[in-house]
Formats: C-alpha cells, sequence, structure tokens
C-alpha cells in the first residue's frame, strides 16, 4: 500500500510527510523503516522493498522524497506504483510538482492522497495569519514568497503594509546574525527561534543588501518614481 503527499506548498507537504511517517512507525507492529531519495535510490533495492519479507515478518515503512518526480526514478516507480500499491509493506511518497497526469493516476491507486496547494494554503491562512509574507521571505523560496505576495495583494492587502512585514523580518534576521548573545535581544520566544531558523538562510551580506534595496523602493514610491506593489514583485524575485 502507499499513500502520497503532494501539491506545491513544500513546507506543508515535508510537515505532512514527517507528521504520517512518525504516525506508522509509533503503531504497536513497528515496521522496519527506510528512507529514499535521489541519491541512496536503487531500482534493485526498491523492488526487494515491495516484494521483501524481513526475518521476523515485520513490514517496512518506506519514506519515499521526490523519487516520482526524478528522470532516473520516475519512469521506473510509475511502472511498479500497482505492485507498491499491492505490496504489503507501506509506502508514503512526498511530491512537489507532479503533472497532472501522474498525480491523477498515484491518487487512483494510492490507500490515501492528500495534495496541498501553495495557493489554496495562503488564501485560507491570509486573513488570520498575515505574518506568512514575512515567513516565506525568510525561508529563500522566491516563487513561494512571490505567490503570497501575489495571492495577497489579490486579496486586498495594501503593499505599505507588506513593505514593513519584509523590512523587520530582514531587520530582526540582521540583528540575530550580528548579535552574539541573541537571547537578549528582546524578541519574543517563538519569533525568535523562527528568525534564528531563517536567517541561516542568507549571509549577512545579502540580508544588508535586500535591506537597502528596500529603502531605495520605498523612497522610489514615495517620490512617484515607481509603483509600491510592482517594485515588491521584482524585489521578491531577487531573493
Amino acid at each position: 500500500m502507499f499513500y502520497l503527499i503532494h501539491g506545491t506548498d513544500r513546507e506543508k507537504i515535508e510537515q505532512k510527510f514527517r507528521q504520517l511517517l512518525k504516525t506508522l512507525l509509533a503503531k504497536k507492529d513497528q515496521p522496519l523503516f527506510f528512507r529514499l531519495d535521489s541519491d541512496n535510490f536503487r531500482e534493485e533495492s526498491f523492488e526487494e522493498l515491495i516484494f521483501g519479507q524481513s526475518l521476523f515478518d515485520r513490514k517496512y515503512l518506506v519514506g519515499c522524497q521526490g523519487l516520482l518526480t526524478e528522470p532516473l526514478s520516475g519512469e521506473f516507480l510509475l511502472k511498479h506504483l500497482p505492485a507498491v500499491a499491492d505490496s504489503p509493506h507501506i509506502f508514503v511518497f512526498s511530491e512537489t510538482a507532479l503533472s497532472p497526469t501522474i498525480a491523477k493516476e498515484a491518487s487512483r491507486l494510492a490507500t490515501g492522497s492528500q495534495n496541498i496547494d501553495l495557493a489554496k494554503t495562503v488564501k485560507s491562512r491570509w486573513s488570520a495569519d498575515q505574518f506568512i509574507l514575512g515567513d516565506k521571505l525568510g525561508q529563500g523560496d522566491r516563487r513561494a514568497a512571490w505567490v503570497v505576495l501575489a495571492l495577497a495583494l489579490e486579496a486586498g492587502a495594501e503593499p505599505e503594509v507588506i513593505y514593513w512585514q519584509y523590512v523587520q523580518t530582514i531587520k530582526n534576521m540582521i540583528l540575530v546574525k550580528r548579535t552574539k548573545s541573541i537571547e537578549s535581544i528582546g524578541l519574543h520566544p517563538f519569533v525568535l527561534t523562527k528568525t534564528k531558523k531563517q536567517a541561516a538562510n542568507f549571509s549577512e551580506a545579502k540580508l544588508i543588501s535586500l535591506h537597502h534595496d528596500l529603502v531605495l523602493i520605498y523612497h522610489d514610491a514615495r517620490i512617484g518614481r515607481r509603483d509600491l506593489a510592482l517594485a515588491l514583485e521584482s524585489f521578491i524575485l531577487s531573493i
């Protein structure tokens, strides 16, 4: 049997993937766990996991990340999905950017399938969690950050509100980079933990450059030289 978690929201997909593996590993008859990705995937080994049997008749739990979209493994796995579906062992696939055709076929064979789309996630979270704009910037994922920005603007967010979220996010990361005793910064513990993770995605020089770009954007927008919303889109595509 297999489960499929796919879509465009990488962060949420990874979270669901880990949660499902943790739940399955906590079962009374704890399975033997294998984790596969493009670095360690081998056709012969995968076939053994489909049809194999452990010494103590324990089931296998196989976590597979990004294999259906990899050129070297994708074609092989698509041919073997019916066998994976019939296997007594448990496979969990975590995928982003699946084509509609592959997603439909894999979902049809899967014991359970979940599509986590970034656009849907953002629209549902926007009114309740407007900090998602700064969060996506801090992750350094320009595609996700641009999608969030576009959806926020479409939902009626004021460009200046978005601008100051970006400024604060970058200033917090610079502060974390420059302060030896970061606990003394004064940020809320949740914000501090989040900012430490975000800061690891950028060099201090890159953060200073981004902050400088934002200052210029605001100045140009104030004197009517640039449209702030369009300038923010260009900015996000530069991170």
